[in-house]
């Protein structure tokens, strides 16, 4: 882990949970990998009803198909831990803490003796510590560069942290209209502090779970030792804060899933088993596109550790567990460390990965900080990749809540999610960009492109380079309905570097009639933004047509969405977002979409797309039939409505696990989803 905050390693702190958390004098938490998973197998089945089955959401599913072809979006990673091993263990007195599907393996509390024991079961593969943090803290700044005012021409002042986000270019992207919207970021930290901070007011946080305690208690039923919210706190006001005029982060747009998956304690006993659990839930539950995580692991509870020679990219728990996100379609980003000088080699876990973005620090002058870790990797890689800054980033402070709830703190902690905010924007800009290809795009784009080193990889990130590595960007679809004409139509927007040639732009669509046709697109006038129509022929029915955009600039070069194309279309249906002329012709006035995550463990969404403004009730039955909540949602307007549900009743009590059906009405209107809860 990579902690910059003295105040948050405090050496005499209350520890309220130790009971339920940490071992005893003498025992310490050990990995116990199986052999295999008790003999069972994939089922042959459709796409969507294996997710459903193994707890793997819509998000989570769309993700994974950019890296894995149809036929192969499964594994037996996915898979459960044999019940059966587990039950094995404990009747043998050993305490199972967390359990870990994709590396078929189980967290066991017992002493070094013991656990010489654990290799003699026939189902076990290997035994090994549990990693923990041991990390050098740089010096925080309680003083840094003043505030510098809005220097940049762009629409937001970005007040002192104006300096971080220019440096990498970030003022130029949120010009064109990129904030990292609708992009799911994941946070793996310590505890965050989001009530009543000006930073948080607007920021969508879609989930929250602590993964502190074997329980996996939620956030709010769990009391916290001081200082365990603080640097969580800080990492996530770095990417997703916004105070105008004080704190911007370059990623302020997305959307946010929080894992607490560090204990800040007397013994720093952070560990590697909280981690992984965390991760799996951000990438196959919550479906994040981004994962930002500021802990690092090289010691081990028992007082050895991993060594230079396990940092080979494929070694470490937290390293198999953050490639095996990125093989489901995650980018992930890790800080380096801040180890230089410390006598380690290299940088810490997970971000030696071979699928991982690790990320070291700058000075505000670009110049490589004294503390952060360098490269290569013991097999030869550089890393780190990328680096952007990490000294004297400005920041929410957590111990204040007045005007003065700011600081400057210096670490790699902070230059991660500086750059993971990049990645979003990256992504929002290509959608269907697989994480080595966002990698590249960091790479390829920095101020070391041309001659890498270990110190700061391929140099400092450059957003802007970054957003248009892989050509134009299309965004802001929107489908339309031409009701006089009957039929529909398409908008979009284009951002180039220059030289878009407007005479270019056209749709080649199929409607399943007679082939392909193309149509060019007509320029709607705006002169800040290049946006485009299209109508497709009459009498067209919007589920059938499927469609690429083409464009062309001064280059000659020419440019598709989807990339994939014409191999990969859109379907006009993915963008209707009113009912087709016989549901309006019938007054349908909304449409329930899924919930997310589902299943889920704490609390879910439930989508509306209301097409008239009308009063709303919202019913959750079980599977006897019986009503087991109940309450009006008031009157909802014209446009997309999120609504959130806790899984218990009316009395506030918490439900049992089970599929229930929730039911929506408005007058005489009436649709349900299912909706599965597991605690």
């Amino acid at each position: 882990m990579v902690l910059n905050q003295p105040y948050v390693l405090i050496w005499m702190m209350a520890w309220s949970l130790s009971s339920s958390i940490h071992a005893s004098a003498g025992e310490a938490k050990y990995w116990v990998f199986f052999r295999d998973k008790g003999g069972r197998s994939l089922e042959k089945t459709s796409d969507q009803i294996q997710s459903a089955r193994l707890g793997i959401s819509d998000k989570a599913l769309k993700i994974r198909k950019k890296t894995r072809e149809a036929g192969r979006l499964f594994d037996s990673s996915d898979l459960p831990v044999e019940s059966a091993y587990v039950a094995a263990l404990n009747r043998a007195g050993f305490r199972v803490k967390t359990k870990s599907r994709w590396l078929n393996a189980a967290v066991v509390i017992t002493d070094a003796i013991r656990s010489r024991q654990l290799s003699v079961f026939p189902f076990v593969r290997m035994v090994r510590p549990v990693a923990s943090f041991r990390d050098r803290v740089p010096e925080t700044e309680r003083s840094g560069p003043r505030r510098l005012g809005k220097k940049n021409s762009g629409k937001y002042d970005y007040g002192t942290s104006e300096t971080q986000v220019s440096q990498i270019h970030v003022p130029e992207v949120h010009g064109l209209g990129l904030t990292g919207k609708g992009i799911r970021i994941g946070m793996l930290d310590a505890g965050f502090d989001t009530e009543n901070r000006r930073a948080f007011r607007n920021t969508d946080i879609v989930a929250h779970r602590s993964f502190i305690d074997p329980e996996f208690l939620s956030v709010s039923s769990r009391s916290d030792t001081a200082g365990q919210k603080n640097h969580g706190t800080e990492v996530f006001s770095v990417i997703g804060g916004f105070d105008e005029g004080e704190l911007i982060g370059p990623a302020f747009g997305a959307s946010f899933a929080l894992a607490e998956t560090e204990w800040v304690s007397s013994e720093t006993h952070i560990e590697e088993d909280w981690w992984v659990a965390g991760i799996e839930w951000l990438v196959d539950s919550i479906g994040v596109d981004v994962v930002s995580t500021s802990l690092g692991y090289y010691t081990f509870d028992n007082g050895t550790g991993y060594t230079y020679a396990d940092m080979d990219g494929r070694s470490c728990v937290t390293t198999v567990a953050a490639n095996m996100a990125a093989d489901r379609g995650v980018t992930v980003c890790a800080s380096a460390g801040n180890e230089a000088g410390t006598g380690w080699r290299g940088v810490l876990s997970p971000a030696d990965g071979t699928g991982v973005l690790a990320v070291g620090a700058v000075s505000s002058e670009g110049t490589h900080t004294g503390f952060s870790s360098g490269g290569p990797t013991y097999d030869g890689r550089i890393k780190p990749d990328v680096s952007a800054m990490g000294l004297g980033v400005y920041m929410i402070n957590p111990d204040r809540m007045d005007v003065s709830q700011y600081l400057f703190a210096n670490g790699t902690s902070f230059s991660c999610p500086l750059t993971a905010g990049v990645c979003a924007l990256v992504i929002e800009a290509h959608p269907d960009l697989r994480p080595e290809e966002v990698r590249e795009a960091l790479r390829m784009t920095a101020s070391q492109k041309e001659a890498p080193d270990t110190l700061l990889g391929w140099g400092l990130v450059n957003a802007f380079e970054a957003v248009f590595y892989h050509g134009m960007v299309f965004r802001n679809f929107s489908a339309i309905q031409i009701f006089e004409e009957n039929r529909y139509g398409f908008q979009f927007e284009i951002l180039a570097r220059g030289g878009l040639k407007s005479e270019s732009v056209s749709i080649e669509y199929d409607a399943g009639i007679s082939g392909s046709s193309r149509i060019m697109a007509a320029r709607i006038p705006d002169p800040a933004r290049f946006l485009y129509e299209v109508r497709f022929p009459a009498n067209l029915e919007s589920r059938k047509i499927k469609f690429y955009i083409q464009a062309g600039d001064s280059s000659g070069m020419t440019y598709r969405s989807p990339r994939g194309a014409p191999e990969e279309l859109y379907t006009l249906s993915e963008w209707v977002k009113i009912p087709p002329p016989d549901s309006l012709s019938a007054g349908l006035r909304f449409k329930i979409r899924q919930n997310y995550p589902n299943p889920f463990h704490a609390t879910t969404w439930i989508e509306i797309d209301v097409y008239q403004a009308s009063g709303f009730k919202i019913e959750v039955f079980d599977l006897l039939g019986r009503r087991v909540d109940a309450f009006d949602a008031g009157i909802l307007q014209e446009g997309r409505v999120r609504l959130e549900w806790n899984a218990r009743n009316a009395a506030g009590e918490a439900l049992p696990t089970g599929l229930y059906g929730c039911r929506i009405s408005s007058d005489d209107q009436a649709q349900v989803i299912k909706i599965l809860y597991i605690k």
